[in-house]
């Protein structure tokens, strides 16, 4: 469930996990014609019908209603949500935001104000445990670098 760009590259990372593959734009696609011929040629259909609901049985997603009283049935719905930071925290703190709306971070997770880290899903698309863990021993890492710094200095 995406549209545009956002749908297109889903749609390929996601191709090679089953051969049933719809995109549900939720109104007027906004595909280029390319991407369109692409995706016919993997055989990946695009649906622009207005979604209703999403409707599961025991918990389990099972068909898509649209708002014209269509439906279609599903086994698993992907979603291309846009991100939104959870807290102004860094915003008031002057911290460099990204056009994606993520805090921009240097590879040592410095953020554009000294002495402040961050790491983890509000500094990147990648979404896993694994990233945020390396990146928040990154942080971790020059924190405590720039702390021993500072006290070094001050001898």
């Amino acid at each position: 469930m995406a549209n545009g760009d956002g749908a297109f590259e889903t749609a390929k990372l996601i191709s090679n996990w089953t051969n049933d593959l719809t995109i549900f734009t939720n109104g007027r696609s906004e595909l280029t014609q390319n991407q369109m011929v692409e995706l016919s040629n993997k055989n990946i259909s695009v649906n622009e019908l207005l979604i209703g609901k999403i409707e599961h049985k025991n918990g389990y997603i099972c068909r898509v209603s649209f708002k014209n009283g269509e439906s279609a049935p599903l086994k698993a719905l992907y979603a291309r949500v846009p991100f939104i930071q959870k807290s102004k925290i860094p915003e008031e703190l002057g911290c460099e935001i990204s056009e994606q709306g993520y805090i921009k971070v240097d590879m040592f997770q410095k953020t554009s104000i000294p002495g402040i880290y961050a790491s983890g899903d509000n500094t990147t698309f990648m979404r896993s445990v694994a990233q945020a863990v390396y990146a928040g021993g990154v942080a971790g890492s020059g924190t405590n670098m720039e702390m021993i710094q500072e006290e070094w200095a001050n001898i």
